[in-house]
């Protein structure tokens, strides 16, 4: 084949084809394929793979996809490059084509790639019986970038009934159990969310002839609140709770094993209503046999491999649960703004981009592509849908045609407010504004038509309480969409709804702003907020008494003159009407209230009295007769603010009595105790009005001669019922002084403020009491004074102590509050005989010291102790185990003198009761055993109380060389200390109790305890001198000379 005439028959092939292919789209936009018949036997395509000199390429992969249903079919080259492929048949069963779908192919060979594209050709088809599609490697792979501002927007609204199928190729299952799962994210409509946006999944066993139905994603029933859902959706995460990722798992051991088992996933809007709503989206799809097996994994990471899909099923980026793409039906809305930057870039050899415009009417050819463009600059600044078409070429080939839209929208968002029920208008300084109650709510909408949508509302509130300029500040509000302020749960939509707290006027501010940036002008409204219900102003004559709890009291000659007005903001809205109810029976109490009278007054209607609607009503109650009457004023004014106004009178003139009964007996141990009053009763003419208060006072004296005055302590509201037959009323009283002397009185009063009057039932009081506070005994407790330990023995704790060792024995009277003080203390050391102290005359503590003196040393010995208070409350007995020791340790001392230092003296020390604490050894020198020097300590051991024993042995190395000798011979004399835990010790007046002689070396020749110059001396003085060895000490080797070497064996310990 000539190269140079493949060449230029590709590329006219190439742009035939490009042709076809915008067509092609263009009729699904206009034509939807439902009006077309589908087919599902094979559609037959064959084709040659050539390398980029012309040459047929074998062993490459081939790769062909309906772009309209998601059929394909792959095959490998021969050895002559050649290929041929069936869209369905009877292997995918489920697969569709139609005449006139788009088919892409792709072919790969050793690292490069080629694609082309063509359209399923009707005559085509049925003159040769096949599609010819040939390929050729090295065809370039164009991207397209977009600059900022840009959006996407997703949702499956193409204003149609839409659905789609994603099905799997066949899968081998061998187990008998498995298990298929995958990850999900959806949002769909929250109307009729059961029925509607259906997301199914089927399995087939038969390789896609037939599916069943495993599981629908759907809610089983519709959310039933809020009836109007319109912008509410239902979530993977519930009925308008932003979407989740879930996992969804579904056994399908019931269809397995098998080796032709197909999944289906398909979406079914059912209607075009409410169809703004993201989609569905799924990732990580896996089977999963018993054993660990897995038939099917696909992460979608790896394109779309033998998935067959329809409808709006496609990889997105947008969302993933594991990595970057998961499967996802919708569709994805771009909008830019006509200033939006382009450009492309290109991969592989490419010798030019060529790229083609339009903006839905016509395009505007094809240009080489040289840099960043804009819509504006290549086409006009008009909004609306933009196609782009572009595609890379090179010497031999070129890739098929991209062709995407883009929404231009250059243009900012707009918005509506509406106002809620009620409602009203206020006219003030000559202008009308819109007037609302606190509850009205005020709903700002904000929309932005074909664009983007409005991604911040921002609005803010200012206030007057007194009129309509010079507002004040009061708080900003910037809401995102969808975030928790926006109701509209549309991408692109926000509403708000606001409510207001200050009363009166307001402004309220707002602007918008799109997703692509646009920002709207400010818009701005003035209202009145009209918080106040109408005043109720009424005028009793006389005669009259308002009682405290307000009622009012009168005869039938008393008129009551009602005047209504609307003070709101601004001077009110203005009063509507009024609502007079008069009810009356004759004596009041519990007696059935009858409605004797009801009338309506509208403002400026027959029964207002100054006849003009002018938002005023007044009116004048006349009486018809006595007894009780409740009169109930209803005024509202036009928003129906309303203020209820209740007013009831009746006649009484005389003070009601009572009386605390007498408390039995006087005498009182506990608190709190009840105080009780009785006869609670009113006394008045043709019916009482009843008691409507008691109050409890007391009176409080220590000695029942000095009184602090009185003191209220209680109140006893009556209820309106009880008002004419008050029940006893009993009070638990605390004695808020303690212990003493209390008188009680009580005071009622009836409903018109009468008030009871002495005298009482003792004059001046009804009744009295003593409160003896004291109902404890004393706590007593022990110490013991110094010396004194305290040891453990087995799991008893006792104490050792001298006889003269103080024993405190404290007593302190109970409750800390009202005690009546100690009396005596007592104690016993066999807890038979006791002793007892004189009288402490009521002092709240006392504290009594004793020894046990009289007791020899020894033991175990029992302290009983106890206490007594003024009132004869004895408290326990108590008992405490102890020892007595009054003696020193014992010493004896061992010395191990063989006339040489060091040796060693030996004391062992006993202590059998408190043990021995401290050991320490004394000695005196002598130079001639007659004349002694002073004695000195010479060491100690002392123990901690924790290390205490009985028996101690310790062990003094002893040697003594105070002037820098080798030691000091002579005589020593020792004496043993030794002392206890109480400090019980030997004398420290030492008398000798052991002694030993320490004679001086052999070199010491003077025996001064240093062996020196005057040793060396010593040894001069006899100089060459002979004898029997050792005849004389300065022989000192005993060699039986006395010559050099003495005098080295002299240096050998010399000390200086």
């Amino acid at each position: 084949m000539n190269k140079g005439k493949y060449r230029i028959g590709s590329l006219e092939i190439k742009k035939g084809i490009v042709v076809m292919f915008i067509t092609a789209i263009l009729a699904m936009a206009i034509f939807p394929m439902q009006n077309a018949r589908a087919y599902t036997h094979p559609c037959p395509i064959a084709g040659v793979v050539y390398d980029e000199n012309g040459y047929p390429v074998a062993n490459a992969i081939v790769r062909i996809r309906d772009v309209n249903t998601g059929a394909w079919g792959w095959n490998v080259t021969d050895a002559n490059g050649n290929y041929t492929i069936s869209l369905g048949g009877n292997d995918r069963p489920w697969t569709e084509w139609f005449y006139g779908d788009t088919l892409i192919g792709t072919v790969t060979f050793a690292g490069k790639s080629g694609a082309n594209v063509t359209i399923i050709n009707e005559t085509i088809l049925n003159d040769i019986g096949h599609l010819w599609l040939n390929f050729t490697l090295g065809t370039p792979v164009t991207e397209k970038h977009i600059g900022e501002p840009q959006f996407i927007k997703y949702d499956y609204d193409d204003g149609t009934i839409n659905s789609g199928e994603l099905v799997s190729a066949k899968i081998n299952i061998t187990a008998d159990v498995a298990t298929l799962s995958f990850w999900t994210w959806w949002q769909i409509e929250g109307v009729n969310s059961s029925s509607y946006d259906l997301m199914n999944v089927s399995i087939s066993t038969d390789g896609g002839y037939t599916f069943t139905l495993l599981k629908t994603l759907n809610p089983d029933s519709d959310p039933t609140t809020p009836s109007f859902r319109d912008y509410m959706y239902y979530s993977s995460a519930g009925f308008n709770v932003e979407p989740v990722w879930v996992y969804e798992e579904i056994d399908i051991s019931a269809y397995v094993p098998c080796d032709s088992i197909v999944l289906k996933f398909s979406f079914d809007t059912n209607d075009t209503l409410y169809n703004y709503w993201e989609g569905w989206y799924i990732d990580d799809i896996k089977i999963t046999e018993f054993g660990g097996n897995i038939s099917l994994n696909d992460d979608v990471e790896n394109g779309v491999q033998n998935w067959t899909y329809t409808g709006y099923w496609h990889i997105s980026e947008h969302r993933s649960h594991s990595s970057s793409h998961s499967w996802y039906y919708g569709i994805e809305h771009s909008y830019v703004t006509s200033d939006t930057p382009f450009n492309f870039t290109a991969q592989g050899d490419y010798t030019s981009i060529q790229y083609n415009i339009s903006n839905g009417s016509a395009f505007t050819g094809w240009h080489a592509y040289v840099g960043n463009f804009t819509f504006a600059n290549e086409l006009s600044n008009e909004e609306g849908l933009y196609y782009i078409e572009f595609y890379a070429e090179n010497d031999t080939n070129s890739e098929p045609m991209h062709l995407q839209s883009h929404m231009v929208d250059n243009s900012y968002p707009e918005s509506t407010y509406e106002f809620g029920e009620p409602n009203a208008n206020l006219t003030y300084n000559g202008y009308n504004y819109t007037t609302i109650k606190i509850c009205t709510p005020l709903w700002i909408n904000a929309s932005d038509g074909d664009g983007a949508g409005v991604e911040w509302l921002n609005y803010s509130v200012w206030w007057n309480p007194d009129e309509p300029d010079d507002y004040q500040h009061l708080y900003d509000v910037n809401v995102h969409d969808n975030d928790e302020n926006d109701t509209d749960k549309r991408v692109g939509f926000i509403s708000v709804v606001l409510h207001f707290n200050e009363e009166c006027f307001h402004e309220i501010k707002w602007d918008m702003v799109d997703y692509l940036g646009h920002e709207s002008p400010q818009h701005s409204i003035d209202i009145a907020v009209d918080a106040t219900a109408p005043d109720i102003n009424k005028t009793i004559g006389e005669p009259k008494y308002i009682d405290e709890n307000n009622n009012t009291w009168v005869n039938c000659s008393t008129i009551i003159w009602v005047n209504v007005t609307d003070d709101g903001c601004g001077g009110g809205v203005g009063v509507w009407n009024l609502i007079i109810s008069v009810y009356w029976n004759e004596t009041g109490g519990n007696q059935q209230l009858e409605l004797v009278k009801q009338i309506l007054i509208e403002d400026g209607g027959l029964h207002d009295i100054d006849g003009a609607r002018d938002g005023n009503i007044s009116y004048i109650i006349h009486f018809e007769g006595g007894g009780f009457y409740r009169i109930v004023l209803d005024a509202r004014d036009y928003l129906n603010n309303s203020h209820v106004f209740i007013e009831e009178e009746l006649v009484d003139a005389l003070p009601p009595t009572s009386k605390v009964a007498e408390i039995i007996p006087h005498q009182i141990e506990e608190t709190p105790f009840n105080v009780t009053v009785v006869d609670i009763e009113d006394h008045g003419c043709g019916g009482p009005v009843g008691v409507c208060k008691v109050e409890l006072y007391y009176n409080y004296s220590f000695d029942n001669t000095t009184w602090l005055g009185w003191t209220l302590y209680a109140t006893y509201n009556v209820p309106w019922s009880l008002r004419n037959n008050v029940p006893n009323w009993t009070v638990s009283f605390d004695a808020p002084y303690g212990a003493g002397f209390y008188r009680f009185k009580s005071i009622a009063y009836d409903c018109v403020g009468n008030v009871e009057q002495p005298p009482f039932e003792h004059g001046t009081y009804d009744t009295w009491c003593q409160l003896i506070a004291d109902r404890e005994p004393p706590v007593v407790t022990k110490e013991y004074g110094q010396p004194c330990i305290e040891v453990v023995l087995g799991d008893e704790t006792l104490h050792i102590i001298r006889s003269d060792t103080p024993i405190y024995i404290n007593a302190t009277d109970m409750p800390e509050e009202d005690w009546t003080g100690i009396d005596k203390i007592f104690w016993s050391f066999d807890g038979i005989i006791w002793y007892e102290t004189a009288s402490y005359e009521g002092s709240h503590t006392a504290s009594y010291i004793l020894t046990a003196g009289s007791l020899p040393e020894g033991g175990p010995y029992h302290i009983f102790y106890k206490a007594t208070d003024m009132l004869g409350h004895e408290s326990d007995e108590y008992k405490q185990k102890f020892f007595i020791d009054n003696s020193a340790p014992s010493t004896t001392m061992t010395l191990d003198c063989n006339g040489k230092m060091p040796f060693n003296i030996t004391i062992n020390a006993s202590d059998n009761i408190a043990g021995v604490k401290k050991v320490t050894l004394y000695f005196r020198y002598s130079p001639d055993g007659e004349n002694w020097g002073e004695w000195m300590e010479y060491g100690s051991y002392e123990w901690g109380i924790e290390e205490r024993e009985n028996n101690r042995t310790v062990i003094f190395e002893f040697i003594y060389n105070p002037d820098g000798g080798y030691y000091k011979p002579g005589y020593y004399e020792f004496y043993a200390y030794a002392e206890d835990y109480l400090d019980n010790a030997k004398s420290e007046t030492p008398t000798a109790e052991g002694s030993c002689e320490i004679e001086p070396i052999a070199e010491d020749l003077n025996g001064d305890g240093h062996v020196n110059v005057a040793d060396l001396y010593q040894i001069l003085m006899h100089w060459g001198e002979t004898g029997s060895p050792g005849w004389i000490p300065e022989d000192v080797n005993k060699d039986g000379v006395i010559d050099v070497d003495d005098i080295y064996a002299v240096i050998l310990k010399w000390t200086g």
